[in-house]
């Protein structure tokens, strides 16, 4: 109970003092994708993505994003990308913001085999998509996202996928890192 009772008192508090979208500010969250259209074709298949990014500036992030396809996907069971993000609208805390999102990486494609032969059929290729979208803030440090994804596999059979994703992203600042780590943070710099 105690246990319990300190990390939701942390949490709290890193809610409160941390900013998101600040220069200098780390985050990193999870993703759910509902695939619905792949190829022309219509299926839903689901995919989770993991990230983490860093604020270069106000507004704009940058980050790695690694995603794997849950039990049963066909069509994109592993994929790497690098990310660039920007976030509209004017600089300070805000309930709703908006944002673009690019990226370019590898991803492991399985092609669609017609026989009933074991083949192997996985090929990694390039990869690039695109996602506006939004995040709600119920907190400072703390954002819900919802925003549509296309993505187009390259290579001799390209693919593409539509798809619609839900997360969570958790927003640490400079100022947070120096009051709980004060030693670490003056060792790095």
């Amino acid at each position: 109970m105690a246990k319990s009772l300190f990390l939701l008192l942390g949490f709290l508090y890193i809610t409160t003092v941390s900013s998101a979208q600040n220069a200098n500010t780390l985050f990193f969250g999870a993703k759910l994708l509902d695939t619905r259209v792949a190829d022309h074709q219509v299926r839903q298949e689901q995919n989770i993505q993991a990230r983490v990014g860093f604020f270069a500036t106000d507004r704009l992030a940058m980050g790695l994003c690694l995603e794997a396809g849950r039990t049963g996907n066909e069509q994109i069971p592993f994929g790497m990308s690098f990310f660039a993000r920007y976030y509209a609208g004017k600089k300070g805390p805000q309930t709703v913001k908006f944002f673009i999102e690019t990226g370019a990486g590898v991803a492991d494609h399985k092609l669609q085999s017609n026989t009933d032969l074991h083949v192997d059929n996985h090929w990694i290729k390039p990869a690039v998509y695109f996602s506006p979208g939004i995040n709600i803030f119920p907190c400072k440090a703390v954002a819900l996202e919802l925003s549509p994804e296309y993505k187009y596999i390259g290579g001799g059979n390209s693919a593409n996928r539509l798809a619609i994703s839900a997360g969570i992203h958790i927003f640490l600042s400079e100022k947070l890192f120096k009051y709980i780590f004060p030693t670490e943070f003056h060792s790095l710099y």
